[in-house]
């Protein structure tokens, strides 16, 4: 791929966030060099420190809801406060609209990100009259879902022609096999946030680990997440189960993907399953909003139908504004006792057919190749030649 070039304009990552999710670290790394890619992060206020003390960065977390309630939706900052030029910038946008004057291309995972994940928040006519604007340049979608989202809640006749498809994607690495006697399953989600391990399903996924251990004597359950005590507490005798709460460095966290042989986690991240295409790690899991176009069932893992949590997921409106009452039946057992059975089930399918297990590891890998559908040779390429054509 060519290196840097000269364009018109220099290339700025808006929001001004201190750190931006690793699933844009492709993107960036991109970006850094072919352009001129500037970032302004905030200032870090003097009580930035206490993100180094645990307790406090728990417990961030159960008041941060409280907090998002007192702000008020679409409080951008004014032009004058980005301190560039907008003549000579174009601001490439993570799930944010910028104010007024700027070109802009919008990088977009749901609708919803355009009113702080809240469907409540969004103010339609606002965000319909923006992205039609001459300033809005390009759209990109993350998905097929992210698609929808957007063109089955905004009215986007007057300027679907800027919308794109560009899925997140993966460098190809080399891996090593790692002998093992035991058949290891992994659950991922944050250290920092208890609620996290319930929003991704935690309980079920431990219910239905619970079920497999009667049955299966070889099995090992690695769940690295801040899991609640009382949690922790009511499964500490179940045989094979390790909770990994503590950070782990990236060199444990690869000894970790080199040892597993299936994700067990009901609602994995974007990035968590692009991990498991590069490792070969097939995936059971629920066929929750974009999970659907990650994981192909039979092929690269299992989906299990979630609609009795979430809804009906073609349904789009109804499926974004109900999503907290589906996360609220993650920890409810009487909601999902069907769904830990049939989880279980195909989990048992996998730990019975080693055959099987290899032929989706293959496949999962298949994907982050040159020619597969998260290729990042075919997601740069895509990249560079918007962003290419709006700089000049």
């Amino acid at each position: 791929m060519e290196g840097r070039k000269k364009f018109e304009k220099s290339l700025v990552l808006y929001p001004k966030n201190k750190k931006f999710h690793n699933v844009y670290d492709p993107t960036i790394k991109l970006f850094s060099k072919r352009y001129n890619l500037k970032y302004y992060p905030p200032k870090l206020s003097r009580y930035y420190k206490i993100k180094n003390n645990h307790f406090l960065r728990k417990n961030y977390y159960r008041y941060i809801n409280i907090l998002r309630k007192l702000k008020k939706p679409w409080k951008n900052p004014k032009i004058q406060d980005l301190q560039i030029d907008p003549k000579k910038n174009l601001l490439f946008c993570f799930n944010k609209i910028p104010p007024e004057g700027y070109d802009f291309i919008l990088d977009l995972e749901i609708v919803t990100g355009l009113g702080d994940y809240k469907y409540e928040n969004l103010d339609k006519q606002k965000i319909k009259k923006r992205l039609g604007s001459d300033e809005c340049k390009e759209i990109i979608c993350w998905n097929k879902s992210s698609y929808i989202s957007l063109t089955n809640v905004i009215d986007c006749s007057d300027f679907k022609q800027k919308i794109k498809i560009i899925p997140f994607a993966k460098k190809l690495t080399k891996i090593k096999k790692i002998p093992k006697k035991t058949f290891n399953m992994l659950f991922v989600s944050s250290i920092n946030n208890p609620h996290d391990f319930e929003t991704k399903g935690g309980l079920i996924a431990l219910d239905a680990y619970v079920s497999l251990t009667k049955k299966y004597k070889n099995l090992k359950f690695y769940v690295r997440s801040n899991v609640p005590r009382r949690i922790r507490k009511k499964y500490r005798n179940i045989p094979g189960l390790i909770f990994l709460r503590k950070y782990l460095s990236d060199e444990k966290m690869l000894e970790l993907f080199y040892r597993t042989d299936i994700l067990f986690e009901p609602v994995p991240g974007i990035n968590l399953m692009l991990e498991c295409m590069d490792y070969g790690i097939p995936i059971v899991s629920f066929d929750y909003w974009c999970i659907k176009e990650m994981v192909f069932s039979g092929k690269s893992g299992y989906l299990i139908n979630s609609s009795k949590l979430f809804g009906d997921i073609n349904k789009t409106e109804d499926y974004l504004k109900n999503l907290k009452i589906g996360y609220a039946k993650l920890s409810q057992r009487k909601q999902y006792h069907e769904l830990e059975i049939k989880l279980s089930k195909k989990a048992a399918e996998l730990i019975e057919n080693k055959n099987r297990l290899e032929k989706m590891s293959k496949y999962q890998r298949s994907l982050l190749e040159p020619k597969g559908i998260y290729s990042i040779e075919k997601r740069n390429e895509k990249l560079i030649s918007i962003v290419d054509s709006k700089l000049q």
